[in-house]
């Protein structure tokens, strides 16, 4: 089994997961309680339970929980959500505690790295999330949220040609995800380009409607006199 991948869950998480994927969530909830108390070593039931209480908005609770999978077992989205959901709680050394944890245990995750990256950035420690990014792509060149978070990372460092090519690589290979082609007509502008702004402004209006209105609205403010 791959290092970054949970443990297959046993049949007995078959109906917490049926009553979460029927939109069940306190269903889910009392179900994957019970099963921690029954299997306190489950690393699966502790995740599952974590996952519902994220979902939930129930953060601190959902930390503990996540914080016990990943003690067990290091699976990538356990240690990914706990740190998400310490971000959710304004905890950013825990955060980036969390996200440097993963990245030692999980030597061949570019997904880790990718958050890590981005925490980096979101504490405008960018030589630190370039070299984040930089060390995801490595690991797997074509990590999409890696490549958008490099190019807005160049972006932010004034690095605005790098950026914009970093972008257009994470395009190509998603072009449907529509945070690259928004932060892509920011740096366009930003380098003198406006004609690529109002592209990516076009292209947008189908795609994601909001992130075109936003656009619309920087081009607006940088172009009038």
């Amino acid at each position: 089994m791959p290092q970054t991948e949970n443990p297959p869950p046993p049949p007995r998480h078959a109906e917490g997961m049926r009553r979460f994927n029927a939109g069940d969530r306190e269903g889910a909830l009392a179900f994957f309680a019970d099963t921690v108390r029954a299997f306190p070593g489950d690393a699966q039931a502790h995740y599952f339970h974590g996952i519902v209480l994220f979902r939930l908005d129930r953060f601190g609770e959902a930390a503990a929980a996540l914080r016990r999978s990943a003690d067990l077992f290091p699976g990538e989205d356990a240690l990914v959500k706990l740190a998400m959901a310490q971000g959710q709680l304004k905890d950013m050394p825990a955060c980036l505690a969390t996200l440097e944890e993963g990245a030692r245990r999980l030597p061949d995750s570019a997904t880790v790295r990718a958050y890590l990256g981005t925490t980096l950035r979101s504490l405008d420690r960018l030589e630190e999330a370039l070299a984040a990014y930089r060390a995801a792509l490595e690991r797997d060149p074509g990590h999409v949220p890696a490549l958008w978070g490099l190019g807005l990372a160049l972006g932010m460092a004034g690095r605005h040609k790098e950026g914009m090519a970093a972008l257009r690589l994470a395009i190509e290979r998603d072009p449907t995800f529509p945070p690259p082609h928004f932060h892509l007509g920011v740096l366009a502008l930003a380098d003198g380009d406006p004609g690529e702004t109002r592209r990516r402004e076009a292209l947008l209006r189908n795609l994601a409607p909001s992130y075109a209105d936003r656009l619309a609205q920087i081009l607006t403010e940088r172009t009038t006199p």
